[in-house]
């Protein structure tokens, strides 16, 4: 077919038939491909989340050396989660590979469970103590649920600890869409952070989810 959107388009719908069947040859294919095939091709990655070798294909993925892969990882983990709960989350919890890749598959799994019901999502931060995990499972709860009941989610950010609501509210505000009863600011007062918290979380640059690496030093470790 010659290029254009209507190679695109049928690329893609074969390319969801594939993803299905075998994660591993999808994201082989898809960590190769060039512009213009492959962000459309990436927006349908989360397909691989069906197929019988998902797990395989995350562990492969992890180990490639490519700025393609948090982005790819995001689309398997939202489609694996989505299918599989249980599975995703051992998974990242055994995750052995660089920090940007766990972070965003901690964000991932939470994202999901915020999808389903943000209370899940909070529950499974809530039993996370690395300060990495905890704030990309805070990240990927508050990414989706300030898109729904606002309320409940500002009525949560207000019972964390003061470490874990200072990462929620730049998260909130990186994720602030205009309200016509509540700007940024307003809704940052309500919250018991120290003045300089809130001033900097009016300000970019807010976190990048797939790049956590370039906005937070990595965290201390832990001491035996």
């Amino acid at each position: 077919m010659p290029e254009g959107p209507d190679q695109i388009k049928a690329v893609v719908a074969a390319a969801k038939i594939w993803g299905e069947k075998d994660a591993m040859g999808y994201l082989t294919w898809a960590l190769a491909l060039p512009k213009p095939l492959y962000e459309p091709v990436r927006q349908a990655v989360s397909v691989c989340g069906k197929s019988p070798n998902v797990k395989a294909a995350a562990d492969w993925l992890v180990q490639q050396d490519s700025p393609k892969v948090t982005m790819l990882l995001h689309g398997v983990m939202l489609g694996w989660a989505l299918q599989n709960m249980a599975a995703a989350e051992a998974w990242c919890l055994q995750l052995q590979t660089t920090r940007d890749n766990r972070y965003v598959s901690f964000f991932t799994v939470a994202d999901a469970l915020c999808r389903k019901d943000p209370q899940s999502a909070v529950a499974w931060m809530a039993t996370l103590t690395a300060p990495d995990d905890r704030n990309a499972a805070i990240d990927g709860t508050v990414t989706i649920w300030i898109r729904g009941d606002f309320a409940a989610m500002a009525t949560w950010i207000k019972q964390l600890n003061p470490s874990d609501m200072k990462w929620a509210a730049l998260v909130a505000a990186r994720n602030w869409r205009a309200k016509p009863d509540l700007t940024l600011a307003a809704w940052l007062d309500q919250l018991p952070l120290s003045a300089a918290d809130k001033a900097s979380a009016l300000k970019p640059p807010y976190p990048d989810s797939y790049h956590i690496s370039k906005y937070l030093p990595a965290p201390a470790p832990n001491k035996p």
